[in-house]
């Protein structure tokens, strides 16, 4: 079933029937649990092949997880997990990586070793099982996608199939909160993150979500690749996942939108013209231009419907700053993230070597007890010692060994855009979602161009699974 899904045959129905599943979770969420578990079971012999390595459970994957804030939103828990797509993460990537034999990426293997240690010692004395899956295993899974997807090569339609498969869910999310988002005028709009906008769930997700409908739609649509096949269709996704974004008020995840897009131009930018020439690759400022336009036209609009608190939000106002209780600062303007992260560090400062045990940091804080983590680095740092140090390093080589990565420059443009969105994310969610783990393991995959052929066409033929190159 997922390669039906992924087929661009049947594109337009996709994209209607996720339009569709999103109107119909308004009413009951069992519309997508019962589709979650339909695709799930109808996926089962993808696992069962005997083959070293099937594709199609990367495309498995990339789908399944992608319905992890969507899920929340519709409150699909207990049927759907509230950390689905930890565990499915953490499950796929290990079958495959058992049936794959992978011998590239290995650096996600030394990762998930430096987490072990943490694990069996806890500072506080008040850490508790679920605690440590919130926040361990995102990381875990972190080092278990840049290992499973290192080895892992893909053609050129693969690779879009790919991205329409993490566009789809963000679909359905946008067209649940267009409905479910009441009439402006009924909204009390504040300097806050606003739930009523972000269908009644945590807006900080759901911007973060937008951000990367923005990230992806602009893809689709700066390299002429096929989305929906109609320009001003995907014109229309990538407006409302920006206006449903900055509606949310919650500034991180439309900010990691608009960092895909720079840095995919950034790394178009910086090539010779002509290798852009050979590549085919469109002039930057022909859509960066438009893209700032459009984009400012959209907070203007938003602006105005909020009477003028989207600017003041953006600006790192608070209620408390505008009532002259608090002074505006970079703790205010964070959202107190930067104040939880010089707390962490104090606590990496008394315990540098071991660190304090997984999960153990919010417990140990003073200002900031009981808050979870929003920054992975310093809980890293907290949590892990000298552990959390090296897995940074090997982090960070990873990250900057992709710019060495010889690829078609439009696809290395994606690739490392996704590895800067991935890295971002962590600075104000830590890895409580999805798009760490993917965007970075997705990073890591090779996508093989045949000669004389352009990837912006290749997207019609049909979707292979190339072998593991040993």
């Amino acid at each position: 079933m997922i390669k039906q899904i992924a087929s661009v045959k049947y594109l337009n129905f996709w994209i209607v029937f996720h339009i569709l599943l999103g109107v119909a979770t308004t009413v009951t969420p069992w519309a997508l649990i019962g589709w979650y578990y339909l695709v799930f079971v109808f996926s089962i012999p993808l696992l069962l092949n005997k083959s070293k390595y099937n594709g199609s459970v990367s495309y498995l994957l990339v789908y399944l997880v992608s319905f992890e804030v969507f899920s929340r939103m519709v409150k699909a828990t207990p049927f759907i997990s509230y950390e689905q797509s930890k565990y499915m993460t953490f499950f796929l990537t290990s079958f495959g990586l058992l049936h794959g034999a992978n011998r590239m990426g290995k650096e996600g293997l030394l990762m998930v070793v430096l987490l072990f240690p943490a694990l069996f010692y806890d500072f506080s004395g008040m850490v508790s099982v679920p605690y440590i899956i919130f926040d361990v295993l995102g990381p875990i899974n972190l080092g278990l996608c840049i290992w499973f997807f290192s080895n892992q090569r893909f053609t050129p339609s693969g690779f879009l199939a790919l991205i329409r498969l993490m566009v789809f869910p963000i679909i359905s999310a946008l067209f649940f909160t267009f409905i479910k988002t009441p009439d402006f005028d009924s909204i009390e709009f504040d300097l806050g993150a606003n739930f009523e906008t972000t269908g009644g769930f945590g807006s900080n997700q759901v911007s973060v979500l937008f951000g990367l409908g923005i990230f992806l739609m602009f893809i689709f649509i700066i390299f002429k690749w096929r989305f929906s096949g109609n320009f001003w269709i995907d014109s229309f996704f990538l407006l409302g996942f920006a206006f449903q974004g900055l509606l949310s008020f919650s500034r991180g995840g439309v900010i990691g939108g608009a960092i895909g897009i720079l840095g995919l131009l950034f790394v178009l930018k910086r090539n010779s013209g002509k290798i852009k020439d050979l590549a085919n690759i469109p002039k930057v400022g022909r859509y960066l231009v438009p893209a700032i336009l459009i984009l400012m036209v959209t907070f203007v609009v938003v602006n105005n419907i909020t009477g003028g608190l989207l600017m003041l939000r953006y600006s790192g106002e608070t209620a408390g700053t505008m009532a002259g209780a608090k002074e505006r600062s970079l703790d205010t303007f964070t959202s107190y993230r930067a104040g939880i992260a010089l707390e962490d560090l104090e606590i990496f400062m008394e315990n540098p070597i071991l660190g304090t045990g997984a999960a153990s940091s919010r417990y140990l804080r003073e200002e900031h007890f009981g808050t979870a983590p929003h920054i992975e680095l310093s809980r890293l740092f907290a949590e892990h010692g000298m552990f959390g140090i090296a897995y940074f390093v090997v982090v960070a080589m990873v990250f900057f060994g992709l710019f060495r990565k010889k690829a078609n420059i439009k696809v290395k443009s994606v690739l490392l855009a996704f590895a800067m969105v991935a890295v971002y994310t962590t600075f104000h969610a830590a890895t409580r979602t999805y798009i760490t783990p993917l965007l970075f393991g997705l990073a890591m995959i090779t996508v093989t161009t045949p000669r004389r052929r352009k990837l912006a066409d290749s997207s019609d033929g049909p979707i292979k699974t190339l072998p593991t190159k040993k």
